[in-house]
């Protein structure tokens, strides 16, 4: 048995007071005479010794009363199995940005946490390892200095490092000090380690709301810069409907839009936002959220990137009506370089980093281009015509090939617009009125591929052909076999097939560990820094022919804009953000705690709120039962 503060014996010194009372409150018995009644003698002495002995026990319960109370405030707690006594702690203190979340008082969980841990520390004899999500530190009980410990840190710590780490020190006993945040907690991992002694601390938070951006996609109008706008949507992880919220768009210190929002608890809203127009449309961008009081995610961070030339080569035996169709498509030379060659004319060094290569309206592919084909960068469309050859095309499709007998056009299946493929081309509404292309395959497909435009009767109409660039669109551009030149759909679906392979994306989140950028060229052995406004970083990469691919130094956790340099020259801009799962504020429920802890024998929980918070204590050393609370 143990005592959690010894310092209450120093009240021993007040058992003193009942010896007082009980020395001083003796009566002194005046003598009576009386007639010669011996009888009155006997009563007389009985009732002395009756009085004696009641006044000792009053002073026994008196003495006993004190010191029970002494011994309750000096918290004696009973140990728990063969554990040894002066086996030091592995403490986990989780001092991650959910941590922002206040109790019912109005505190963040830190700082009420940060007091504990520090007065836990301070009255432990041993040594104590103490392990936050950003350092270890190893404390002795004197001078506690808490200031590292009301840091909130953008790392996380899985439960399977906290055991991970607990084996390598060899330690048998952890506690962990936490919101218990359930996308960041896997219980699992203590549950299966039985050899091990786990003390759950969780700091209950009040209710509240944490509103974020859990997503962002823009709509450029027509593939140009008219009527640009930006899609937000805002997800609400508490339970406390959020109304009059603000959201801010702004360009470097210029404030461009504002909307404002009502959102409820466990509730998703999408916003529109407008953008500008032309070439002001690009740069850097920051959306600004108006939330408390977990405001680590209040800022936004997304980029938009003038998207390359497309280098687009048409290619055809003769003149073709698809020709004609293509080349009116892709006249804006702002966004396209558009080539259109005769097939026996043209070269492979011609087509080697080309973006899109069109095979439009060939009777059969040529040889050297079926050998070849590995060696074009971009991607390859093929266009039949109505009399090709299908044994030319098996050979470049790698799948079966017939001709397709039937000649009655049919509509486009509406499923095929929910492919991701078309994302943002349609809004949901207009998705559901708008009227379909009808097309007349020119090929039935069978074997391995996938089809992103199809029938009614699942004919293919744009397949794309396992993990190869290939595609088809498997009817030529004339009347008779399709309307679809004249249809809405067509630019769009066209647009999106000459975009390079790459596409930078709007943004990032901190947790991806691998991030692919478009450059053309870097020279070997290069040393690329990636720096923003207040780090710096070297990043491991590797260069290929589909692009530069950055391995992101576990380091980088602030959140901004970010700019990949080589010497003097910017090859990137990158926009990073928060990972999701730290803005989903929700925790393991005081019952699934309190049932894994029932189930395990090696598991207990204590459920820290406000009003406990002050008394609490990390009982670290050995498993007790505290005798102090009966």
């Amino acid at each position: 048995m143990t005592f959690l503060n010894p310092q209450a014996f120093w009240g021993l010194s007040l058992l003193i007071i009942p010896l007082i009372i009980h020395l001083f409150s003796f009566r002194r018995y005046k003598k009576v005479l009386f007639s010669n009644l011996t009888f009155l003698t006997e009563v007389k002495e009985q009732r002395q010794s009756s009085s004696t002995i009641k006044k000792i026990l009053v002073l026994v319960c008196r003495l006993l009363f004190l010191l029970f109370l002494l011994v309750a405030f000096a918290q004696p707690t009973l140990n728990k199995g063969d554990v040894n006594f002066s086996e030091s702690a592995l403490i986990y203190f989780d001092n991650s940005l959910s941590m922002q979340q206040v109790d019912d008082a109005g505190e963040p969980l830190l700082f009420k946490a940060a007091n504990s841990v520090a007065s836990i520390i301070s009255n432990n004899e041993q040594s104590v390892k103490l392990m936050s999500n950003n350092t270890i530190i190893d404390y002795t009980g004197v001078d506690t200095d808490i200031s590292e410990l009301q840091q909130f840190s953008s790392h996380r710590t899985t439960l399977g490092s906290i055991v991970d780490r607990k084996n390598l020190y060899g330690y048998k006993r952890v506690s962990i000090v936490s919101d218990f945040q359930r996308n960041g907690f896997d219980l699992g991992f203590i549950e299966k380690d039985t050899g091990s002694i786990y003390e759950l601390y969780q700091l209950i938070p009040g209710t509240q709301s944490n509103v974020f951006i859990d997503s962002l996609w823009i709509n450029i109008s027509n593939g140009q810069g008219d009527g640009n706008v930006l899609f937000v949507e805002l997800n609400n992880s508490g339970v406390v409907e959020i109304s009059d919220g603000l959201l801010q768009l702004k360009k470097g210190e210029r404030q461009l839009a504002s909307r404002t929002y009502t959102i409820a608890g466990e509730g998703r809203v999408r916003l529109e936002v407008p953008l500008e127009t032309g070439d002001r449309l690009y740069g850097e961008y920051t959306l600004e959220l108006s939330d408390a009081p977990v405001v680590f995610d209040n800022f936004f961070y997304f980029n938009i990137i003038k998207p390359k030339q497309a280098r687009i080569v048409l290619l055809e035996d003769g003149e073709s009506s698809t020709g004609d169709y293509l080349e009116k498509l892709y006249t804006n030379t702002e966004y396209f370089d558009f080539t259109r060659e005769q097939i026996n004319a043209t070269s492979l060094s011609r087509l080697t980093n080309t973006d899109l290569v069109i095979l439009s309206e060939l009777k059969e592919v040529p040889d050297w281009l079926l050998s070849q084909l590995d060696l074009i960068n971009g991607k390859v469309l093929v266009i039949p015509a109505t009399n090709s050859l299908p044994d030319s095309y098996q050979k470049l499709l790698s799948v079966g090939v017939s001709i397709n007998e039937s000649e009655i056009q049919q509509p486009l299946s509406t499923k095929s617009l929910e492919h991701p493929f078309l994302g943002g081309a349609f809004t949901k509404s207009q998705s559901n009125r708008v009227s379909l292309p009808v097309f007349r395959p020119v090929f039935a497909l069978s074997g391995y591929y996938e089809n992103i435009l199809e029938t009614n009767e699942s004919l293919p109409v744009l397949s794309h052909f396992g993990n190869t660039s290939v595609y088809i669109l498997n009817s030529p551009l004339i009347d008779g076999f399709t309307n679809f030149p004249k249809h809405a759909l067509f630019v769009p679906t066209m647009y999106r097939l000459a975009q390079n392979s790459i596409q930078d994306p709007l943004f990032h989140r901190l947790d991806e560990e691998f991030v692919q950028i478009g450059v053309d060229s870097i020279v070997n052995n290069a040393i690329l820094k990636l720096s923003s406004v207040s780090q710096s970083f070297i990043p491991s990469y590797r260069y290929s022919r589909d692009g530069l691919t950055l391995e992101i130094p576990s380091e980088m956790n602030q959140p901004g804009i970010y700019y990949l340099t080589n010497d003097t020259d910017t090859i990137g801009v990158l926009a990073y953000n928060y990972s999701l799962s730290e803005s989903d504020i929700h925790t393991y429920s005081n019952e699934e705690l309190s049932q894994v802890a029932n189930e395990n024998a090696h598991i207990s929980y204590h459920p820290i709120n406000t009003n406990s918070l002050a008394t609490a204590s990390l009982n670290m050393n050995n498993e007790a039962e505290s005798l102090w609370k009966y």
